[in-house]
């Protein structure tokens, strides 16, 4: 590739760069009230990250670049699974409980728990390994999965938080929140978060 060409990618990438980061900023939609708040935790805690080890500010900025592309890549793949839907939330009847698992669902546990690049170094969660029951493009369907296994051996009552998988010799951990759900106005539960215990 030309040095011209270089020139004009890194321009192209840089415009919608720039339009990404205003779009967020505006956290206007079901997506981006979600994802603001997400993203801007995550590049507080890079700053503090890298101020803590005194390392130099040219890699905030290059963290910081790709934690938006990462953001753009988990709404790209949330809208599209949920853009397809009639709600923006995939909601089962399990024990007779409603139980939910919606846009913060899946913005959570994509963000935090399958890009390592964008949260090792932090040291504050675990990723999740390949695994052949997970697929991030539907991701509420795995979850589902698990959950309904799950249940099959212990029961999901209104006082469950969590149910403890063990997935190719790997401890993993689905929690719930039982709350008022918004999407249906009754009392259920609320997919929260799926991690590798550590």
């Amino acid at each position: 590739m030309s040095e011209k060409e270089k020139q004009k990618n890194k321009r192209f990438f840089n415009k919608y760069l720039r339009i990404w980061k205003e779009q967020i900023e505006t956290g206007k939609g079901l997506y981006l009230s979600i994802i603001k708040p997400t993203i801007h935790l995550k590049l507080k805690s890079w700053r503090e990250h890298i101020k803590s080890k005194n390392l130099p500010v040219e890699l905030l900025k290059q963290k910081e670049v790709y934690v938006y592309a990462c953001f753009f890549n988990i709404y790209y793949h949330v809208k599209m699974y949920f853009d397809e839907l009639p709600h923006p939330y995939v909601l089962r009847k399990i024990n007779e409980i409603d139980v939910v698992f919606n846009v913060f669902s899946y913005v959570h546990i994509y963000s935090r728990h399958y890009i390592p690049n964008m949260n090792l170094d932090l040291g504050e969660m675990s990723m999740n390994q390949e695994l052949d029951v997970v697929d991030l493009d539907e991701l509420p369907d795995s979850i589902f999965g698990l959950l309904e296994k799950a249940n099959a051996q212990i029961p999901i009552t209104p006082t469950t938080e969590f149910y403890l998988f063990e997935l190719n010799g790997v401890k993993y951990i689905l929690w719930l929140k039982y709350k008022q759900l918004n999407e249906t106005k009754e009392k259920g539960f609320e997919i929260h978060s799926f991690y590798r215990c550590i």
